[in-house]
């Protein structure tokens, strides 16, 4: 199978990768294609699901915003990381895998997340 097949992604979505994947976000009337920062480890990844956070253009408040440098993959300008809208994401819904976030970007979304949880 090609490496970036979808059987792939299925069992190797890796903390700190960037996947096209398929969501269903609440203030949107169909699934959407959106790229996804994967948080969760090779572990909680073999069960058939990860965890990740969404990368929008919106403006709103608690983004965290992803600079020239923090990620190897091309993403549209402006672009920032949602922590405040964690997504439980099937295996099927990762599309493709198109890059990785740096890991000090990886851990400063982490800090955002507990921030906001605490």
């Amino acid at each position: 199978m090609p490496p970036n097949s979808t059987r792939e992604s299925i069992c190797m979505a890796k903390r700190g990768e960037v996947f096209l994947a398929k969501a269903e976000l609440a203030d949107a009337k169909q699934p959407l294609l959106l790229p996804v920062i994967i948080l969760s480890d090779e572990n909680y990844s073999a069960s058939g699901y990860a965890l990740g956070v969404p990368i929008t253009t919106d403006k709103r408040e608690h983004r965290l915003p992803i600079k020239e440098g923090d990620c190897d993959c091309e993403l549209a300008p402006k672009s920032a990381a949602q922590p405040d809208c964690m997504l439980k994401l099937h295996s099927s819904q990762l599309v493709k895998r198109i890059g990785r976030v740096k890991d000090e970007f990886y851990w400063e979304l982490t800090s955002k997340i507990r921030e906001l949880i605490e």
